[in-house]
C-alpha cells in the first residue's frame, strides 16, 4: 500500500516537471462499503449519518440515534448498530465472545422515542446462535452483510415497510422460506447460499421488480418459486444458479401494457432438476436468452 502511493506521488512529480496533469490519486477509505448500489443513484444510498450520535444499549444491542437530511429537512432516526467488528478488512470479522446475542432477535420499533429504520452494514454477521429475526414496521433499510454467515438463523420476518437490502445480507444462513415485501429493492447475492431455502415468495406490487444478480445463487434446497404478479420483470443474471433442487418456475404477466419482461443470460445456469419453465408473460427476443445450459431453447 505504502509503494503503491509512494510510486503515485513520484509519478505526479514527473509529469509535472515534464509540464503535463496526472489527476489527483484517489484517497484510501477508512470504512470501504465492498457492495456499491447496483440499482438507483448513489445519492438514495443511507448516509452514515453523524458520527458522534449518541449511543443508545439495550439489552447486548446497540442503537445510534442519528440525523441524517432527507429531502432538504433534518430526520432524527435510530440504526441497529455494529454488533461485530472489522479484523483486518471488510471481508473478516469477529464476533465478540462475551455476546449473549441468541434466539429470537425483536427490533423494537423505536428507541428514546426515535424510530428505528436501518441496521448497520454486518450488525450481526457471524453471530451464528441467532435463530429469528423479527423487523418492526419501521425499518427501511438493511446493510449489506447485516445477517451474513448467521448459520443458526432459520426466519425472518420482512416488515412491509422495507425498501432496501443490500448485497449479501443474509449470505449462508439457514433460512428455509422468505417472503419478500412489495417495495423492496434488493442487490446482488441476498440470499446466496442458503442451502436450506425451500421456498421464495414475491408479494404482488404495482411497481417494477428486478431479482438482482446471484440473489437465490447455490440455494441448493429451493423447490418452490412465487415471483407475484408487477407492473414490470426483469431477472438478472445468475439470479437462480445452481438451484439444483427447482424443478419448475413460472415468469408471471406483468400489468403494463406497453412493457415487456427481460430475462437475463444464465439465470438457471447449473439448475439440473428444472424440466418446466412457464413463460406467461411477453418476453421479445432481444431481451431473451439461453438460459438453462444445454436444454432446448423451447423452454422459454
Amino acid at each position: 500500500m505504502k509503494d503503491s502511493r509512494k510510486f503515485a506521488l513520484l509519478l505526479a512529480g514527473c509529469l509535472a516537471l515534464s509540464g503535463l496533469q496526472a489527476a489527483a490519486p484517489k484517497p484510501f477509505l477508512d470504512d470501504p462499503l465492498p457492495v456499491q448500489a447496483y440499482y438507483g443513484d448513489e445519492d438514495e444510498r443511507p448516509t452514515l449519518g453523524d458520527p458522534n450520535g449518541k449511543i443508545v444499549t439495550i439489552g447486548e444491542i446497540q442503537y445510534k440515534i442519528i440525523t441524517d437530511k432527507i429531502d432538504g429537512k433534518s430526520v432524527k432516526h435510530a440504526r441497529v448498530y455494529q454488533l461485530t467488528y472489522p479484523k483486518d478488512n471488510w471481508w473478516q470479522y469477529i464476533v465478540p465472545e462475551d455476546t449473549e446475542v441468541k434466539g429470537e432477535v425483536v427490533i423494537p420499533s423505536t428507541v428514546e422515542g426515535v424510530p428505528v429504520t436501518q441496521i448497520h452494514h454486518g450488525a450481526f454477521r457471524g453471530c451464528t446462535q441467532i435463530t429469528s429475526v423479527v423487523l418492526p414496521e419501521t425499518m427501511e433499510w438493511i446493510g449489506d452483510r447485516a445477517f451474513c454467515d448467521c448459520t443458526g438463523l432459520t426466519s425472518v420476518h420482512l416488515n412491509e415497510g422495507l425498501k432496501m437490502i443490500e448485497g449479501c445480507a443474509f449470505q449462508n444462513c439457514d433460512l428455509t422460506s422468505v417472503v419478500i415485501p412489495p417495495n423492496v429493492d434488493m442487490y446482488e447475492e441476498v440470499f446466496e447460499g442458503c442451502t436450506n431455502l425451500e421456498k421464495v415468495t414475491f408479494e404482488d406490487s404495482d411497481r417494477y421488480l428486478i431479482v438482482p444478480p446471484y440473489c437465490f445463487a447455490e440455494c441448493t434446497s429451493l423447490k418452490e418459486v412465487n415471483l407475484g404478479i408487477h407492473n414490470s420483470l426483469q431477472i438478472e443474471r445468475y439470479a437462480f444458479l445452481r438451484c439444483s433442487a427447482l424443478e419448475e418456475i413460472t415468469i408471471p404477466p406483468i400489468t403494463r401494457s406497453n412493457r415487456d419482461v427481460c430475462l437475463n443470460r444464465c439465470l438457471f445456469k447449473g439448475c439440473e432438476s428444472l424440466k418446466t419453465v412457464s413463460v406467461l408473460a411477453k418476453c421479445p427476443g432481444e431481451y431473451l436468452y439461453r438460459g438453462i445450459d444445454d436444454r432446448p431453447y423451447a423452454l422459454f
